[in-house]
């Protein structure tokens, strides 16, 4: 008997892509599926519209939230509600293309041990993206801050947290791949908690990640299985907050999983690195906004 896949999709703003998601699916995965998406009060849509659109579409449902409670918990909500044994959470700018989702499935079946795996994914204009990062130990943030791995990017030490060092071309047991395609077993994410909504758009995934590891959980990378994903069709809406947001996430997860774990002076000196960061990238994120207006001019 074929394994079944739930399709978990959380949807803000993102809806014009949405669309080419849903049919990546169903033209592209020759599994028993479901697919769930779970819209976080969108503005680009109306619930009317979005309902016409799911309902075109065989085993699919659709819930409409009132307000937008963030991405940990609408992915949580659509796990909860998922019947498969492998749930695959995806970002609805994510294009699935042939045969990615059977490698994920393969892999999973094969391998006991493991308990998520993540495609390569690539930009529309078929570059590799790097989703794949370490855990931000206090010397891995060090090294990025100072802006080490981009002076040295094949170094395995300066490198570490970006894994700039890596071109995303083997298969290999990873710390925390980007949730924005990711296949689960669904009883080890129940089991773990699901991700924390502590963490409502940033660093959930790598939280989890985290808490996955503590447990003596696997997470893998499948570089022969592929995806597309336009990155950022919901976050860009944040705007300068994305830079606050993911530093705040940041300073919340060492917090959880560091305070006690590395020391005092070791806890506020990273604490330290990561407020003099926040305000850095949006002065630099600011400039390149003006350059960009200036040169569109």
């Amino acid at each position: 008997m074929k394994p079944t896949v739930s399709f978990v999709i959380v949807n803000w703003n993102a809806t014009s892509f949405l669309r080419q998601c849903l049919n990546s699916i169903y033209r592209n995965v020759s599994l028993p599926f479901e697919v769930l998406v779970i819209d976080n009060a969108s503005s680009d849509t109306t619930p009317e519209q979005l309902e016409w659109l799911i309902n075109k579409l065989p085993n699919a449902k659709l819930l409409v939230n009132e307000r937008n409670l963030g991405y940990a918990a609408a992915n949580n909500i659509g796990v909860e509600r998922s019947s498969s044994q492998l749930v695959m959470l995806l970002n609805p700018d994510v294009i699935i293309l042939r045969g990615c989702v059977e490698r994920l499935v393969q892999f999973l079946m094969e391998h006991k041990d493991v308990i998520a795996v993540a495609p390569r994914l690539l930009y529309p204009n078929g570059k590799t993206q790097p989703t794949c990062r370490s855990f931000p130990t206090p010397l891995a943030l060090l090294y990025a801050s100072l802006g080490l791995d981009r002076l040295m990017p094949n170094s395995k030490v300066f490198g570490r947290y970006r894994m700039t060092w890596w071109r995303h071309d083997d298969l290999r047991q990873v710390d925390q791949p980007m949730a924005s395609a990711m296949l689960f077993r669904r009883d080890a994410f129940i089991e773990l908690g699901g991700f924390d909504e502590g963490f409502p758009i940033f660093f959930n995934d790598v939280d989890f990640c985290y808490r996955a590891y503590s447990r003596g959980f696997k997470i893998y990378f499948l570089p022969d299985a592929v995806a597309v994903h336009y990155h950022g069709a919901s976050t860009r809406h944040l705007g300068a907050r994305l830079i606050v947001e993911s530093h705040i996430s940041l300073l919340r997860f060492y917090s959880k999983h560091y305070r006690a774990k590395i020391g005092i002076l070791p806890y506020a000196f990273t604490r330290g690195i990561i407020m003099i960061a926040m305000p850095l990238r949006y002065i630099a994120a600011a400039i390149r906004r003006l350059i960009s207006f200036k040169t569109q001019l």
